[in-house]
């Protein structure tokens, strides 16, 4: 590749590198560790610490955050999600981390059985009420 190529010729390259990564995963929880949101527990005679991934993939750690703040803005089952965990006693973060989690392992699951990603198939809740949302146009 030359010096003056634009960038947006090495996207496919990423992306298609992205894609045989997951496929190199031998389940859905090597992916998630890869990641780096799954979380490390330790647990040494009477204590247990949770904390999270230092050494993770930070392009797809990226990638999840940002894809996982989307959908808990809008609504749907993501959004519900979210405030169920928020709900549950998780501050921001473990939430959020909760969302990519569940993400990664939809995304595991649509990649090996060759199907199109559908949030309403994917969720365990029935999609949300939509007909009284107020509309932005008017």
């Amino acid at each position: 590749m030359e010096d003056g190529a634009p960038r947006k010729d090495r996207t496919p390259c990423r992306a298609t590198t992205s894609i045989q990564i997951v496929y190199q995963r031998p389940d859905a929880r090597a992916l998630k560790s890869y990641a780096g949101s799954a979380p490390v527990t330790r647990a040494s005679g009477k204590s247990i610490s949770i904390s999270y991934r230092r050494i993770k993939n930070d392009r797809l750690a990226a990638v999840g955050w940002v894809r996982a703040a989307v959908m808990v803005m809008n609504p749907g089952p993501a959004q519900q999600h979210y405030r169920q965990r928020r709900q549950h006693g998780d501050r921001h973060a473990p939430a959020v981390r909760h969302l990519v989690n569940k993400m990664l392992g939809q995304l595991y699951h649509c990649l090996q059985t060759h199907q199109v990603y559908d949030p309403v198939k994917a969720s365990d809740t029935p999609p949300p009420n939509l007909k009284h949302r107020p509309r932005l146009d008017s």
